[in-house]
Protein backbone atom coordinates (compact mmCIF):
# COMPACT_ATOMS: atom_id res chain seq x y z
CA UNK A 1 0.00 0.00 0.00
CA UNK A 2 1.31 3.66 -0.96
CA UNK A 3 1.00 5.91 2.06
CA UNK A 4 2.25 9.68 2.82
CA UNK A 5 2.94 10.30 6.18
CA UNK A 6 1.42 7.27 8.37
CA UNK A 7 1.38 9.14 11.71
CA UNK A 8 -2.42 7.98 13.06
CA UNK A 9 -4.18 4.74 12.76
CA UNK A 10 -7.64 3.72 14.01
CA UNK A 11 -7.98 0.25 14.21
CA UNK A 12 -11.73 -1.70 13.35
CA UNK A 13 -12.12 -5.16 13.52
CA UNK A 14 -14.73 -7.43 11.86
CA UNK A 15 -16.93 -9.51 14.62
CA UNK A 16 -16.88 -12.57 12.42
CA UNK A 17 -15.22 -14.13 9.19
CA UNK A 18 -16.42 -16.99 6.83
CA UNK A 19 -14.84 -18.65 4.30
CA UNK A 20 -17.47 -17.48 1.51
CA UNK A 21 -16.73 -14.36 -0.54
CA UNK A 22 -18.45 -12.19 2.07
CA UNK A 23 -17.69 -11.35 5.33
CA UNK A 24 -20.23 -10.13 7.90
CA UNK A 25 -19.22 -7.03 10.02
CA UNK A 26 -19.65 -6.41 13.41
CA UNK A 27 -21.46 -3.61 14.87
CA UNK A 28 -18.02 -1.57 14.66
CA UNK A 29 -17.25 -1.37 11.18
CA UNK A 30 -13.98 -3.39 9.75
CA UNK A 31 -11.20 -3.09 7.03
CA UNK A 32 -8.66 -1.94 8.93
CA UNK A 33 -6.62 1.31 9.86
CA UNK A 34 -5.99 4.55 8.36
CA UNK A 35 -4.59 4.00 4.82
CA UNK A 36 -3.08 6.72 3.20
CA UNK A 37 -1.37 8.71 6.39
CA UNK A 38 -2.06 11.91 7.50
CA UNK A 39 -1.62 14.34 10.59
CA UNK A 40 -4.69 15.54 12.67
CA UNK A 41 -2.56 18.10 14.43
CA UNK A 42 -3.40 18.96 17.83
CA UNK A 43 -7.12 18.80 18.97
CA UNK A 44 -8.29 16.24 16.12
CA UNK A 45 -11.03 14.73 16.20
CA UNK A 46 -10.57 10.62 16.23
CA UNK A 47 -12.63 8.10 14.72
CA UNK A 48 -15.92 8.47 17.09
CA UNK A 49 -15.63 11.88 18.60
CA UNK A 50 -18.82 13.63 19.03
CA UNK A 51 -19.33 16.95 19.31
CA UNK A 52 -22.41 18.64 19.94
CA UNK A 53 -24.47 18.56 16.54
CA UNK A 54 -22.27 15.98 14.58
CA UNK A 55 -22.01 18.48 11.46
CA UNK A 56 -20.21 21.74 11.40
CA UNK A 57 -22.71 24.97 11.25
CA UNK A 58 -21.02 26.84 8.08
CA UNK A 59 -19.11 24.52 5.21
CA UNK A 60 -18.68 26.33 1.47
CA UNK A 61 -21.13 24.76 -0.74
CA UNK A 62 -17.69 24.02 -3.38
CA UNK A 63 -16.51 21.47 -0.88
CA UNK A 64 -19.45 18.90 -2.38
CA UNK A 65 -19.38 18.14 -6.06
CA UNK A 66 -21.71 20.30 -7.67
CA UNK A 67 -20.99 18.76 -10.81
CA UNK A 68 -20.49 15.20 -12.68
CA UNK A 69 -16.90 13.86 -11.70
CA UNK A 70 -14.96 13.53 -14.53
CA UNK A 71 -13.50 10.25 -15.20
CA UNK A 72 -10.24 9.19 -16.47
CA UNK A 73 -10.06 6.93 -19.98
CA UNK A 74 -8.98 3.56 -17.46
CA UNK A 75 -12.44 4.15 -15.38
CA UNK A 76 -14.34 5.21 -18.39
CA UNK A 77 -13.35 2.17 -20.33
CA UNK A 78 -14.54 -0.10 -17.78
CA UNK A 79 -18.14 1.80 -18.20
CA UNK A 80 -17.83 4.73 -15.78
CA UNK A 81 -19.53 7.89 -17.67
CA UNK A 82 -17.94 11.42 -17.99
CA UNK A 83 -14.48 11.21 -19.53
CA UNK A 84 -12.07 13.93 -18.60
CA UNK A 85 -12.00 16.84 -21.26
CA UNK A 86 -9.80 19.50 -21.13
CA UNK A 87 -8.85 22.55 -23.10
CA UNK A 88 -6.01 24.62 -23.29
CA UNK A 89 -6.92 27.84 -23.01
CA UNK A 90 -3.47 29.30 -24.29
CA UNK A 91 -2.60 31.82 -21.79
CA UNK A 92 -1.57 29.14 -18.98
CA UNK A 93 -4.71 28.20 -18.34
CA UNK A 94 -6.81 24.81 -18.46
CA UNK A 95 -10.49 24.45 -18.91
CA UNK A 96 -12.30 21.52 -17.77
CA UNK A 97 -15.30 21.04 -20.08
CA UNK A 98 -16.96 18.68 -17.65
CA UNK A 99 -16.96 20.43 -14.52
CA UNK A 100 -16.32 24.17 -15.92
CA UNK A 101 -13.44 24.74 -13.90
CA UNK A 102 -10.39 26.89 -14.78
CA UNK A 103 -7.48 26.03 -13.69
CA UNK A 104 -3.55 27.35 -13.32
CA UNK A 105 -2.02 25.12 -15.81
CA UNK A 106 1.25 25.10 -13.90
CA UNK A 107 1.83 25.29 -9.93
CA UNK A 108 2.55 28.38 -8.38
CA UNK A 109 6.12 29.17 -7.65
CA UNK A 110 7.54 27.99 -4.47
CA UNK A 111 5.69 26.27 -1.26
CA UNK A 112 3.22 27.61 1.27
CA UNK A 113 1.39 26.90 4.50
CA UNK A 114 -2.45 26.23 3.71
CA UNK A 115 -3.10 30.00 5.13
CA UNK A 116 -0.36 31.59 2.82
CA UNK A 117 -1.67 29.27 -0.03
CA UNK A 118 -5.59 30.50 0.68
CA UNK A 119 -3.87 34.19 0.43
CA UNK A 120 -2.28 33.36 -2.57
CA UNK A 121 -4.77 32.76 -5.14
CA UNK A 122 -6.85 36.41 -4.84
CA UNK A 123 -3.25 37.94 -5.60
CA UNK A 124 -2.81 36.09 -8.81
CA UNK A 125 -3.32 37.82 -11.89
CA UNK A 126 -3.72 35.46 -15.34
CA UNK A 127 -5.34 35.17 -18.07
CA UNK A 128 -6.65 38.65 -17.25
CA UNK A 129 -8.74 37.56 -14.37
CA UNK A 130 -8.07 38.29 -10.65
CA UNK A 131 -10.81 35.77 -9.51
CA UNK A 132 -8.67 32.89 -8.67
CA UNK A 133 -8.69 31.01 -5.37
CA UNK A 134 -7.53 27.96 -3.78
CA UNK A 135 -9.30 24.84 -5.03
CA UNK A 136 -11.84 22.64 -2.47
CA UNK A 137 -10.25 19.25 -1.44
CA UNK A 138 -13.33 17.65 -3.95
CA UNK A 139 -12.46 20.28 -6.84
CA UNK A 140 -8.68 19.25 -7.02
CA UNK A 141 -9.89 15.49 -6.75
CA UNK A 142 -12.07 16.42 -10.40
CA UNK A 143 -8.16 16.89 -12.07
CA UNK A 144 -6.61 13.59 -11.13
CA UNK A 145 -6.03 10.88 -13.00
CA UNK A 146 -6.13 7.74 -11.79
CA UNK A 147 -4.83 5.72 -15.33
CA UNK A 148 -1.49 6.91 -15.21
CA UNK A 149 1.22 4.75 -12.76
CA UNK A 150 4.06 6.33 -10.72
CA UNK A 151 6.27 8.05 -11.49
CA UNK A 152 4.43 9.40 -13.57
CA UNK A 153 1.93 12.10 -12.73
CA UNK A 154 -1.40 11.25 -11.40
CA UNK A 155 -2.69 14.55 -13.76
CA UNK A 156 -3.68 14.79 -17.77
CA UNK A 157 -0.88 15.73 -19.48
CA UNK A 158 -2.04 19.24 -20.47
CA UNK A 159 -0.87 20.31 -17.04
CA UNK A 160 2.51 21.52 -15.86
CA UNK A 161 4.26 21.35 -12.84
CA UNK A 162 5.62 19.36 -10.64
CA UNK A 163 4.09 16.13 -9.43
CA UNK A 164 3.39 17.61 -5.78
CA UNK A 165 0.91 17.12 -3.19
CA UNK A 166 -1.28 20.20 -3.69
CA UNK A 167 -3.60 22.14 -0.90
CA UNK A 168 -6.79 22.22 -0.73
CA UNK A 169 -8.91 25.06 0.85
CA UNK A 170 -11.32 22.30 2.70
CA UNK A 171 -10.51 21.85 6.32
CA UNK A 172 -10.75 18.97 8.44
CA UNK A 173 -13.82 18.85 10.28
CA UNK A 174 -13.28 19.19 14.25
CA UNK A 175 -9.57 19.26 13.62
CA UNK A 176 -9.07 23.08 13.31
CA UNK A 177 -5.29 23.01 12.36
CA UNK A 178 -5.67 20.49 9.64
CA UNK A 179 -6.55 20.43 6.08
CA UNK A 180 -7.31 18.22 3.27
CA UNK A 181 -4.29 18.02 0.61
CA UNK A 182 -4.53 15.69 -2.76
CA UNK A 183 -0.91 13.60 -3.35
CA UNK A 184 -0.01 13.96 -7.45
CA UNK A 185 2.49 11.65 -7.66
CA UNK A 186 0.90 8.65 -6.45
CA UNK A 187 -2.93 10.17 -6.24
CA UNK A 188 -3.32 9.80 -2.62
CA UNK A 189 -6.54 11.75 -1.29
CA UNK A 190 -5.53 12.72 2.16
CA UNK A 191 -5.12 15.50 5.09
CA UNK A 192 -1.90 17.28 7.10
CA UNK A 193 -1.25 20.01 9.59
CA UNK A 194 -2.04 23.43 8.04
CA UNK A 195 1.65 24.34 8.79
CA UNK A 196 3.07 22.71 6.69
CA UNK A 197 4.64 23.23 3.08
CA UNK A 198 3.18 22.32 0.04
CA UNK A 199 2.36 22.85 -3.87
CA UNK A 200 -0.36 25.03 -5.09
CA UNK A 201 -2.49 25.21 -7.67
CA UNK A 202 -5.30 27.86 -7.92
CA UNK A 203 -8.78 27.61 -9.56
CA UNK A 204 -11.71 29.76 -11.18
CA UNK A 205 -15.12 29.22 -12.68
CA UNK A 206 -16.33 29.34 -15.98
CA UNK A 207 -19.82 30.67 -14.56
CA UNK A 208 -21.86 31.69 -11.66
CA UNK A 209 -22.35 29.08 -9.01
CA UNK A 210 -25.24 26.78 -9.83
CA UNK A 211 -28.08 26.90 -7.57
CA UNK A 212 -28.03 26.13 -4.02
CA UNK A 213 -31.14 23.63 -4.30
CA UNK A 214 -31.46 20.05 -2.64
CA UNK A 215 -28.84 17.11 -3.60
CA UNK A 216 -29.87 14.01 -2.42
CA UNK A 217 -33.24 12.36 -3.03
CA UNK A 218 -33.71 9.13 -1.79
CA UNK A 219 -37.02 6.74 -3.13
CA UNK A 220 -37.23 2.94 -3.32
CA UNK A 221 -34.06 1.66 -1.89
CA UNK A 222 -31.63 4.41 -3.84
CA UNK A 223 -30.49 8.37 -4.00
CA UNK A 224 -29.82 10.29 -6.52
CA UNK A 225 -27.57 12.86 -6.42
CA UNK A 226 -28.89 15.67 -8.37
CA UNK A 227 -25.15 17.84 -8.72
CA UNK A 228 -23.43 14.53 -10.22
CA UNK A 229 -26.39 12.75 -12.10
CA UNK A 230 -25.32 9.19 -10.09
CA UNK A 231 -28.35 7.11 -8.60
CA UNK A 232 -26.77 5.41 -5.47
CA UNK A 233 -27.44 2.07 -3.37
CA UNK A 234 -28.92 3.53 0.05
CA UNK A 235 -27.96 1.16 2.41
CA UNK A 236 -24.84 -0.93 1.80
CA UNK A 237 -25.12 -4.43 2.31
CA UNK A 238 -23.89 -5.68 5.84
CA UNK A 239 -20.73 -8.14 4.20
CA UNK A 240 -17.43 -7.62 3.63
CA UNK A 241 -16.48 -8.72 -0.04
CA UNK A 242 -12.79 -9.14 -1.99
CA UNK A 243 -12.17 -6.55 -4.58
CA UNK A 244 -13.81 -9.04 -7.70
CA UNK A 245 -16.74 -10.30 -5.59
CA UNK A 246 -17.53 -6.84 -4.98
CA UNK A 247 -17.90 -6.07 -8.20
CA UNK A 248 -20.10 -9.59 -8.83
CA UNK A 249 -22.26 -8.04 -6.18
CA UNK A 250 -22.79 -4.64 -7.38
CA UNK A 251 -23.58 -6.34 -11.40
CA UNK A 252 -25.99 -8.43 -9.38
CA UNK A 253 -27.86 -5.58 -7.78
CA UNK A 254 -30.26 -5.64 -10.84
CA UNK A 255 -32.34 -8.80 -8.95
CA UNK A 256 -33.59 -6.37 -6.70
CA UNK A 257 -33.07 -2.93 -7.74
CA UNK A 258 -33.66 -1.61 -11.24
CA UNK A 259 -31.07 -0.09 -13.44
CA UNK A 260 -27.58 -1.22 -14.26
CA UNK A 261 -25.21 -1.48 -11.21
CA UNK A 262 -21.67 -0.98 -11.16
CA UNK A 263 -18.71 -0.23 -8.87
CA UNK A 264 -17.51 3.40 -8.35
CA UNK A 265 -14.75 4.94 -9.44
CA UNK A 266 -12.63 6.03 -6.73
CA UNK A 267 -13.09 9.82 -7.61
CA UNK A 268 -17.15 9.10 -7.73
CA UNK A 269 -17.20 7.78 -4.38
CA UNK A 270 -15.56 10.34 -2.54
CA UNK A 271 -18.36 12.94 -4.28
CA UNK A 272 -20.54 11.42 -1.45
CA UNK A 273 -18.42 11.79 1.48
CA UNK A 274 -19.51 14.64 3.67
CA UNK A 275 -16.68 16.85 5.05
CA UNK A 276 -18.33 19.12 6.91
CA UNK A 277 -19.12 16.07 9.06
CA UNK A 278 -16.99 16.17 12.36
CA UNK A 279 -18.20 12.78 14.01
CA UNK A 280 -17.80 9.03 11.70
CA UNK A 281 -19.09 7.86 9.37
CA UNK A 282 -18.31 11.32 7.07
CA UNK A 283 -21.35 10.80 5.16
CA UNK A 284 -25.07 12.20 4.72
CA UNK A 285 -26.68 9.73 7.39
CA UNK A 286 -30.14 10.44 6.12
CA UNK A 287 -29.55 9.48 2.43
CA UNK A 288 -27.33 7.09 3.38
CA UNK A 289 -28.36 5.34 6.77
CA UNK A 290 -26.25 2.88 8.99
CA UNK A 291 -23.11 3.20 6.74
CA UNK A 292 -20.48 1.66 8.63
CA UNK A 293 -17.03 3.92 9.13
CA UNK A 294 -14.69 1.85 7.29
CA UNK A 295 -12.55 0.95 3.91
CA UNK A 296 -15.26 1.30 1.36
CA UNK A 297 -14.59 -0.39 -2.49
CA UNK A 298 -14.18 1.58 -5.62
CA UNK A 299 -13.94 0.22 -9.15
CA UNK A 300 -10.65 1.66 -10.03
CA UNK A 301 -7.18 -0.16 -9.94
CA UNK A 302 -3.67 1.25 -8.69
CA UNK A 303 -2.40 1.70 -12.26
CA UNK A 304 0.69 -0.62 -12.70
CA UNK A 305 -0.26 -3.11 -9.85
CA UNK A 306 -2.31 -6.40 -10.88
CA UNK A 307 -2.78 -6.93 -6.86
CA UNK A 308 -3.85 -3.72 -5.38
CA UNK A 309 -7.23 -0.90 -5.96
CA UNK A 310 -8.40 2.19 -4.26
CA UNK A 311 -10.67 2.51 -1.61
CA UNK A 312 -12.21 5.54 0.37
CA UNK A 313 -12.35 5.46 4.59
CA UNK A 314 -15.69 6.57 5.37
CA UNK A 315 -13.93 6.59 8.75
CA UNK A 316 -12.13 10.42 7.91
CA UNK A 317 -12.99 10.67 4.50
CA UNK A 318 -9.01 9.44 2.70
CA UNK A 319 -8.29 7.71 -0.43
CA UNK A 320 -5.84 4.86 -0.49
CA UNK A 321 -5.05 1.36 -2.00
CA UNK A 322 -5.07 -2.44 -0.77
CA UNK A 323 -4.81 -5.59 -1.69
CA UNK A 324 -7.54 -7.02 -3.63
CA UNK A 325 -7.80 -9.87 -1.37
CA UNK A 326 -8.70 -7.37 1.35
CA UNK A 327 -12.26 -7.63 2.27
CA UNK A 328 -13.88 -4.17 2.51
CA UNK A 329 -17.60 -2.55 2.51
CA UNK A 330 -19.36 -1.69 -1.09
CA UNK A 331 -21.79 0.76 -1.97
CA UNK A 332 -23.14 0.27 -6.23
CA UNK A 333 -23.83 3.14 -8.68
CA UNK A 334 -25.51 3.26 -11.71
Amino acid sequence: MRRLMVVLSCAVTAAACTSSPATQWGATGGGGGHGSGGNLGAGGASQGQADAGGVMAMVADRDSAAWPMPNGLADVAAGAPNPENYRDNGDETITDNVTGLIWQKGVAPGTYTQTQATAYCPTLTLAGRTDWRLPSFIELVSILDYGQAFPIPTIDAIFTGAAASLWSSTPVAGAPQSGWLVNFAYGNADYDVMSLMYDVRCVTTSAAPASTGGRYTMADGVVYDAKTKLTWQQVAPSDAYAWMDAKVYCAGLAATLTGTWRLPTIKELLTIVDFARTTAPRIDPTAFPATLSTYFWSSTPLAGSSTSTWYVGFDLGYAGNVDVSTMNAVRCVR
